[in-house]
């Protein structure tokens, strides 16, 4: 709970999950692999504060046996950014990647000596999914100035496209809509600390492109070289396969991802 950032007053304030995920069961990738797991106890409204966990101070120096609501939100703080079937709150999922880093010293260690920063009082209010976010608005400008007659939008959903059996629409980095009504989803990937992002978005690229199509549109992918260094080949090459159109993130892909919707567009 120390190093991704993430203690029982944040956790506390979140709803009863079984709004976030359907059937109770969490999907998460690791390690290039899709794994599940359900809840015993978080699913419910329970206490999720530090003194509920048993992670209080006073408590911590008693020590306890793990319970299944302590195992549950270990899970979730492991392989929350991993999800792929949830609607939980991007700033709350942004903190939850510890797990991807498992098996990794290098980048374990130098998750921590990052963290030790991030965690400060002096940074405590910076977001960690800054450069995300200027990834996203960089695509957004880019596709406004080109096709200045299609409505962009960010955080965006399609008609008829969810991963909860309909319950909630599922939602795209952004959301291009062209003035005869088709609809472009396209996720942008900048990932500097860990590579759990892109291996989320490789693990649910298959479904994802079925649901798209099925409901008539296109999926895209913005994949940030920079951002992505250490990133295995296998998951790029796996949103490749499942893309309609993957560009970089640069002035010239850009325009080559919007000539590309223009066509499908039949413009």
């Amino acid at each position: 709970m120390v190093l991704s950032d993430l203690g029982g007053e944040a956790l506390n304030k979140l709803p009863p999950l079984k709004r976030d995920f359907n059937k109770n069961k969490m999907y998460y990738v690791w390690h290039e692999q899709n794994y599940e797991y359900e809840f015993k106890e978080i699913y419910k409204k329970v206490s999720l504060t530090n003194s509920g966990l048993k992670v209080d101070g006073k408590k911590l120096l008693l020590g306890c046996t793990l319970n299944p609501r302590m195992k549950d939100v270990i899970m979730l703080i492991l392989h929350g950014a991993s999800l792929y079937n949830d609607t939980l709150p991007a700033d709350i999922k942004e903190k939850c990647i510890i797990g991807s880093l498992m098996g990794d010293p290098e980048e374990l260690q130098k998750f921590v000596k990052q963290s030790y920063i991030r965690i400060s009082r002096q940074i405590s209010g910076a977001k960690s999914n800054a450069l995300s976010q200027i990834a996203q608005d960089y695509v957004i400008d880019k596709i406004k100035l080109i096709l200045p007659t299609w409505k962009v939008e960010r955080n965006g959903t399609i008609p008829k496209v969810s991963h909860t059996g309909g319950k909630t629409e599922t939602t795209f980095d952004i959301v291009a809509i062209s003035p005869n009504k088709k609809y472009f989803a396209i996720e942008v990937s900048f990932q500097f600390t860990t590579n759990s992002v892109i291996e989320r978005k490789a693990g649910q690229a298959e479904a994802r492109a079925k649901i798209i199509h099925d409901a008539g549109a296109w999926i895209c992918y913005v994949i940030d070289g920079a951002g992505n260094i250490n990133v295995k080949q296998s998951a790029v090459s796996t949103i490749c396969h499942y893309s309609d159109c993957a560009v970089a993130l640069s002035s010239e892909e850009i325009k080559f991802l919007t000539n590309f919707m223009e066509h499908q567009a039949g413009f």
